[in-house]
């Protein structure tokens, strides 16, 4: 028989996405942990896996243990059982919730950093879960060092929840060896601890950040919510991402080369980003908050002017009509390039941005520049510095030489010439309106 399970983890219950009005109910984690308890019902899930993090902190203990005791609760009525690790954030905190409800079918599984091993049992069929919780603040050592990989029975499904960094030897919050996992004879693993879900091992065994459930910062983008799986007869495991958080983040670039004017500007602002949000509609179910960060791009002489009318986007925000959608600004930012048209302008005038103007027309057009040569040839002796430097030897022995590569060199020293000719031109105005 098959088992459906959901899985997820960093549910941070007690902290609040940013860029919202502190007294938006949706803001909270609160409600995707609501509605991944609804979807648990809705869907016939058999049980739940939370790879820790579940609550923020411990001074957030009071404002999370009501509603994570209520969906435990309902869970539990549901016969649901429900299987979870501690993470860093909540080691010392978790433990008190699951006494709380005082159920059978609320698990924490490994506490005090050792190692547990389950078995679900459903319609005669048994699935092992293994888990393993924080002990602390940090877990310098792979936590996978003494994993009883000889107490999995090998003829039965199995899985493994457990809080950590993948293949970060250097991290302080359970380094795991990718290998470790491979070797476990375990058929998935669900881990926590990073926030953006992925997939890192689709076949046996399935390795899994499910991923914050919730949409916190900018940083976290796109569709955010838990992971159903289904494990089959044969062992093989389907996977779907249910999209649930009610806040997005996204990043949007809208090129502004081509305006002459400040409706223009507007106009065109507007216009793209009401066609992003139509454009990812039909992912936007469960979402009612999607907040931008957007790039205003361009090739332009009027780099001041354009980023004095896009800051009047800061805080810019919408209603989607017959929707319960709002899409705002959070934040906008600039990428600007001088265009080829002023460069060659400027070409011949006596100063240090006439210079830049010349270098940036001949590394846009392949042209050879004197100066352009120079650097080109400093360029390449500095890779050879490198590829012979004891410091990277080991690095060269894993991954062989650094080969030169000028196109990528000549698209670096391109941005960089731009990037100081529009701090020239920058500086011209700031004396020029003084």
């Amino acid at each position: 028989m098959a088992f459906t399970l959901l899985a997820t983890s960093d549910l941070h219950l007690g902290r609040r996405s940013s860029g919202l009005p502190d007294n938006s109910p949706l803001a909270s984690a609160t409600t995707t942990w609501q509605r991944i308890v609804q979807l648990c019902q809705d869907r016939n899930i058999d049980a739940v896996l939370i790879a820790g993090d579940v609550i923020d902190e411990e001074n957030d203990f009071f404002e999370s243990i009501g509603p994570l005791v209520s969906g435990f609760t309902t869970l539990a009525e549901q016969q649901i059982p429900t299987y979870l690790v501690s993470g860093n954030h909540d080691y010392n905190v978790l433990s008190e919730a699951v006494r709380q409800v005082d159920s059978e079918w609320i698990m924490l599984m490994g506490q005090n950093g050792k190692w547990q091993i389950d078995t679900l049992e459903l319609n005669r069929s048994i699935l092992q879960i293994a888990g393993r919780s924080f002990a602390g603040t940090t877990q310098e050592t792979d936590p996978l060092t003494d994993f009883p990989s000889d107490k999995i029975d090998p003829d039965l499904p199995s899985i493994g929840l457990v809080h950590g960094e993948v293949e970060q030897p250097e991290s302080i919050y359970g380094p795991i060896d990718r290998d470790r996992l491979i070797d476990s004879r375990l058929d998935a693993w669900v881990i926590g601890h990073i926030h953006k879900p992925r997939i890192l091992r689709k076949k046996n065994p399935l390795i899994c950040y499910p991923g914050s459930p919730h949409a916190f910062s900018a940083s976290e983008k796109d569709d955010h919510g838990p992971w159903i799986f289904k494990i089959r007869e044969d062992r093989s495991i389907n996977t779907e991402h249910v999209s649930l958080s009610p806040i997005r983040y996204e990043d949007i670039e809208i090129d502004v080369s081509d305006i002459e004017s400040k409706d223009e500007f507007r106009d065109t602002i507007r216009t793209r980003l009401t066609e992003f949000v139509d454009q990812i509609t039909p992912s936007l179910d469960q979402v009612h908050h999607l907040i931008f960060d957007v790039w205003i791009v361009g090739s332009t002489g009027y780099a001041q002017l354009f980023e004095g009318w896009g800051n009047e986007l800061n805080g810019y925000s919408e209603e989607v009509p017959g929707t319960d959608l709002i899409f705002s600004v959070r934040k906008v930012k600039y990428n600007f390039s001088p265009s080829l048209d002023g460069l060659e302008e400027m070409i011949g005038q006596d100063n240090p941005a006439a210079l830049l103007a010349e270098m940036l027309v001949s590394l846009r057009k392949g042209e050879d520049h004197e100066l352009v040569d120079e650097m080109m040839d400093q360029w390449k002796l500095e890779m050879d510095r490198i590829n012979r430097s004891d410091i990277f030897r080991p690095l060269m022995n894993h991954n062989g030489q650094i080969p030169p590569n000028e196109g990528e060199a000549r698209n670096y020293l391109e941005k960089e010439c731009e990037k100081l000719l529009l701090k020239l031109f920058s500086q011209q105005d700031q004396r020029e309106g003084a």
